[in-house]
């Protein structure tokens, strides 16, 4: 624990009633400097009075060597060389007595004390400057038994405010009686308590009164910073006492209550006035003494106290009910809220409603551009968020790059909210002069007359936004009954999809990659394929996106890299003519993001025994596109461990020239887009042309996707040595079928063109 966490409101509170509830003076000095030594992790600790130690705590064989203390005080040494101790750093403060009395902590090493650290010794200095004053007050007027009442009145009155600190009394009740307090132990008639107003720092707002009646009170609510005895006492951090012509110039609406003297004493937010505590009277022969002047910084302090516990408390709420991040309410004071506009809707026949938000793509920047961006990121989106909802609506991070909106408002302002949310997304952010784009997928579930439940209503909105972010068209999907079902499967299908690859129930497909002049059989891409106990053969687009959002990909991809390599190099070692047989495996973005990624490749390679420049690596433009120079540092990676590279679905993209110049690509594999059309339509062979014959100046070797038709063969066959893909040259297969294949040669799967 941090010496300063020690030294929590509370604790102070408690180390003023510990010294406060000394016997004598000889108790609270040792009591002091116990609490202090432990408190900020000393090793000794005394306190000092000319060249006197009055208490110590930690000097071997209780040896303190006071003089040399209070030399090295006098000098502002900070370092100390202490017998059976070693170097010490020292933290000294001195208490406001009528001689030189410090309290001096030191510290093992040659670190120093933090700020906070000195601030809470002060602190504690003026606590016990106060203790010591009325016991030392206390010795010198024993035979006065009026004087010693009173005092005995003033520590009670200061135990119970301590209590009331301690047990978290509301604020405004301990400021009252504080006030109260202060004017009944000084014996005057009238006392205020007033705060520095935070949105004018210039002014004053009176906090706790006793003693004015409410028509001065309110005339006299508002007061400038360094006006009348408040107003001094603030600016100039001091005690001070007026006569009655100086209220009177500061405070004219007192004229009608004959004040003759007030004094005024700061009230701290640590080191740093934020208030005042005044007393007032009437009668002209009051005088404030010493011993009246203590007893308002005793009040002072508690006061301060009090402050400083409440905004303490009020630190903790917010943690507590905030996102520390974004400040926006988190999920629980959401969920409060929305079961109480529930309530309300239910009583009025109202409308509520609940939006869902999600960052599309959120995990794969803050991956590769780190955490620290992404938080950038996230707090940038909530304040988006906020400009666009309406006072009453709330805005909450619900956790990740979650979001939620609780509106009260039908389906149709609803959708309006989604629309300006979806909008507000739009423009770039800049996240560490980088320009990141980020979309959002919207889930919206309705209330009308408040017969939902809160956690029904967010779940629904989270049911919602999964279909939106999976093929919903706008950016947003409003629930309906029938996602229930569809969103249970989904559950399933995740649970289904873990076990998978423990059950076996993945495998590999090899779809062939054949030279067109010729029709051999060049290389074979990997296609993954699950077969589901119940469902039988899935599509991978059922499941491959699944296993993207939930992270799953990752062990996902390991297996297929090690499967594939393992499977060319089976192929390989069979024939010699298929030494050079390549294997090619998709790469999907998640994986590109991964710092692991260039690591599963490297050992797929070594496990297998396969050589480095058979395996070619397929990723796609978008992929690309995440956050294209992290990706291109990956890519280089991959080149440095000799591996090809492809860029697959070439031409679907939205830069696809710009970036094709700077990736450190092999193979282009151009979208089947570019294909379906060629035989009847010139212009889209001239295109088709045009991409091949620009692979061929940039050194690629290009793959044309797609082909289906025997026409299209002999059309792209005078294009030059390009390859081809598709069911004409061959469909997706078994390693059982590709064996046959390779083994009955290139006839069976096309024959050769004459050019």
């Amino acid at each position: 624990m941090q010496a300063a966490d020690r030294w929590s409101t509370p604790r102070l509170a408690e180390f003023v009633a510990t010294v406060t509830g000394a016997p004598d003076e000889a108790s609270a000095t040792r009591r002091a400097v116990d609490w202090a030594t432990e408190a900020l992790e000393a090793e000794v600790g005394v306190i000092v009075e000319g060249a006197s130690a009055l208490a110590s705590v930690g000097f071997p064989r209780g040896e303190v060597p006071a003089g040399v203390l209070a030399m090295a005080i006098a000098g502002d040494h900070e370092v100390l060389d202490i017998a059976g101790v070693g170097p010490c750093r020292l933290a000294a403060t001195r208490l406001d007595m009528e001689f030189a009395v410090d309290i001096v902590v030191a510290r093992a090493g040659t670190a120093e004390f933090s700020r906070e650290e000195i601030g809470l010794l002060r602190a504690a200095a003026r606590s016990l400057t106060l203790t010591l004053r009325l016991f030392r007050a206390l010795a010198a007027e024993r035979s006065m038994s009026d004087n010693l009442q009173k005092r005995q009145a003033l520590l009670e009155r200061l135990s119970s405010i301590q209590r009331s600190i301690t047990r978290r009394v509301p604020l405004d009740d301990v400021l009252n009686t504080i006030t109260a307090s202060a004017r009944d132990l000084l014996d005057v008639e009238m006392a205020t308590l007033r705060l520095i107003d935070q949105q004018s720092p210039g002014e004053m707002l009176l906090a706790a009164q006793d003693g004015l009646p409410a028509d001065v009170a309110r005339s006299i609510h508002r007061t400038n910073v360094g006006e009348g005895a408040s107003g001094r006492a603030v600016a100039d951090d001091r005690l001070i006492v007026i006569e009655t012509d100086q209220v009177l110039d500061a405070r004219p609406e007192l004229a009608g209550e004959n004040v003759q003297r007030a004094m005024a004493a700061p009230v701290r937010d640590g080191d740093r006035p934020t208030g005042t505590i005044l007393v007032a009277t009437t009668r002209p022969d009051r005088r404030f003494g010493p011993v009246e002047q203590e007893v308002l910084i005793a009040f002072a302090e508690h006061a301060s106290l009090a402050l400083t516990d409440a905004k303490r408390v009020e630190h903790i709420r917010q943690l507590a009910f905030h996102d520390e991040l974004t400040g926006l309410p988190n999920r629980g004071l959401f969920m409060e809220r929305l079961e109480q506009a529930l309530i309300r809707s239910r009583r009025r026949r109202g409308h509520v409603a609940v939006l869902f938000l999600d960052l599309d793509r959120f995990k794969t920047i803050n991956d590769s551009l780190g955490h620290t961006a992404g938080d950038q990121l996230l707090v940038t989106v909530g304040e988006r968020l906020r400009h666009c909802l309406r006072d009453e609506d709330t805005a909450s991070r619900l956790g990740g790059d979650e979001f939620a909106i609780l509106a009260h408002c039908d389906r149709a302002g609803a959708i309006e909210i989604a629309a300006r949310l979806l909008t507000a997304m739009e423009p770039s952010f800049l996240i560490d002069d980088r320009e990141v784009s980020v979309a959002a997928s919207i889930g919206i579930s309705l209330d009308r007359g408040g017969h939902s439940d809160a956690g029904g209503m967010l779940r629904d909105a989270d049911t919602a936004m999964y279909r939106a972010k999976f093929g919903a068209g706008n950016g947003f999907v409003v629930f309906e009954r029938s996602m229930h079902a569809a969103a249970l499967a989904r559950i399933d299908l995740e649970a289904s999809l873990r076990r998978a690859l423990l059950c076996d129930e993945m495998h590999l497909d090899y779809q062939p990659i054949v030279r067109l002049a010729d029709g051999e059989v060049l290389g074979l891409e990997a296609l993954i394929r699950w077969h589901h106990p119940e469902r039988g053969i899935m599509n991978p687009l059922d499941f491959i996106p699944l296993a993207e959002e939930t992270g799953q990909i990752a062990p996902l991809g390991r297996w297929i890299l090690k499967e594939a390599c393992e499977q060319a190099r089976r192929w390989q070692q069979s024939d010699a003519r298929l030494r050079h047989l390549s294997i090619s495996v998709n790469v999907s973005p998640r994986q590109l993001q991964d710092q692991r990624f260039v690591q599963d490749v490297a050992d797929a390679l070594s496990l297998s025994g396969l050589d480095p420049g058979d395996l070619v690596l397929e990723i796609t433009e978008g992929a690309v596109m995440v956050d294209a120079e992290s990706a291109i540092r990956v890519l280089h990676a991959l080149r440095a461990l000799g591996v090809s590279l492809a860029v697959d679905d070439f031409g679907t993209g939205h830069s696809s020239l710009a970036l094709l110049r700077r990736l450190p690509v092999d193979v282009l594999k151009v979208d089947k887009m570019f294909v379906d059309n060629i035989v009847t339509d010139p212009v889209a062979a001239a295109f088709l042309e045009t991409i091949v014959r620009m692979g061929e100046i940039l050194s690629l070797t290009v793959v044309l996707e797609g082909i289906e038709s025997a026409a299209q063969v002999a059309l792209i066959a005078g294009c030059g040595g390009v390859l081809g893909q598709g069911y004409q040259l061959g469909r997706p297969m078994g390693s059982a079928a590709v064996d046959r294949l390779l083994a009955a040669g290139s006839d069976t799967v096309a024959r050769p063109i004459a050019v």
